[in-house]
């Protein structure tokens, strides 16, 4: 019976770009044991010149990290996760790279446009009901004429 343990240590490999078809940036991880959140080895490759995917020297400097940590097994995604710049370091926690506006309003899995936020529905009052304005009247006597 095989185990877990027995596909680590795993590699993962993932594209990010300013937008959804050239890749500029490459992460390449390696976690040892299952259960980390966090990866034992992580290198990164960064290029202004073409797609990072399809440059045979950094194809060759990711086999040779993979091979000298021992990895058993890679992941990888079919399709670029966001933008190359590092949230908090780059560009504020929570706000939208400047240099990259194209993942402003799209989600970086499906690389369809984010739905808007719902706004909670208030229900209605009734005619009956206390007034929503607080001023302990029904509503029908006061704000509902």
């Amino acid at each position: 019976m095989k185990t877990d343990s027995a596909k680590y240590p795993l590699g993962t490999i993932i594209a990010y770009g300013p937008d959804n078809k050239l890749a500029t940036k490459l992460v390449v991880s390696v976690f040892k044991n299952p259960g980390h959140q966090e990866p034992d080895e992580l290198h990164r490759w960064i290029t202004q010149a073409g797609d990072v995917r399809s440059d045979p020297a950094i194809s060759a400097e990711v086999a040779e990290f993979l091979k000298r940590h021992g990895v058993k097994q890679t992941v990888t995604h079919d399709r670029i996760l966001g933008c190359p710049h590092e949230e908090g370091i780059d560009y504020p926690v929570g706000g939208t790279c400047p240099q990259c506006p194209f993942w402003e309003n799209i989600d970086r899995y499906t690389h369809q446009p984010k739905k808007p936020p719902q706004a909670a529905s208030t229900p209605k009052a009734g005619r009956n009901d206390p007034c929503p304005c607080g001023s302990g009247k029904k509503y029908k006597k006061c704000c509902g004429r």
